[in-house]
């Protein structure tokens, strides 16, 4: 699948037609920068995107990183939950590097994001091809990482499942 401006300006039409809610919050839990709610809970309506206040670039690329499971879940695309978190953090990862910001939380599996946005960065640098695809020993280190990474214990990246992709109003 290629991720392109095309990904975003879907997203961002969800948003002005109401059909994704934004709600910002400074109560987000513990080691989580930002949310998105495909579906209702009691605590929160569905097709939410939940972030803190944006005060800089810092926060956009965590909210490029939920915008990719907004894009999987408008698009109803059948994608398990951990190439989907996979992308999601290269898509981060990309906008941090082309920001000339430094990466968040570093980590191995921000670490293993950042080697696979580098790798996509050097394919284009070197105009190989028009859309190069990822090294495939650099994706399945950050499928791995991503399945073994705490944040996910018990929940669907690590457990082999996928998120809800039912489609936005």
């Amino acid at each position: 699948m290629t991720i392109s401006s095309h990904t975003f300006q879907r997203v961002a039409r969800a948003f002005r037609h109401g059909h994704i809610r934004i709600n910002i919050t400074n109560h987000l839990p513990a080691g989580i920068g930002a949310i998105y709610h495909p579906t209702a809970a009691p605590d929160h309506p569905a097709d939410q995107l939940v972030v803190p206040p944006i005060l800089g670039r810092f926060q956009e690329g965590l909210v490029m990183h939920e915008c990719i499971h907004a894009f999987y879940d408008i698009e109803k695309i059948a994608i398990d939950a951990r190439h989907e978190e996979s992308a999601a953090y290269v898509v981060g990862s990309l906008f941090y590097r082309m920001a000339g910001l430094p990466q968040p939380d570093p980590g191995h599996t921000q670490d293993c994001a950042r080697l696979v946005a580098e790798g996509l960065l050097a394919e284009y640098q070197d105009g190989n091809q028009p859309v190069p695809a990822v090294d495939d020993d650099s994706w399945n280190e950050l499928m791995e990482a991503v399945r073994t990474d705490p944040a996910y214990a018990g929940r669907e990246p690590a457990v082999g499942g996928s998120y809800v992709h039912d489609g936005v109003l």
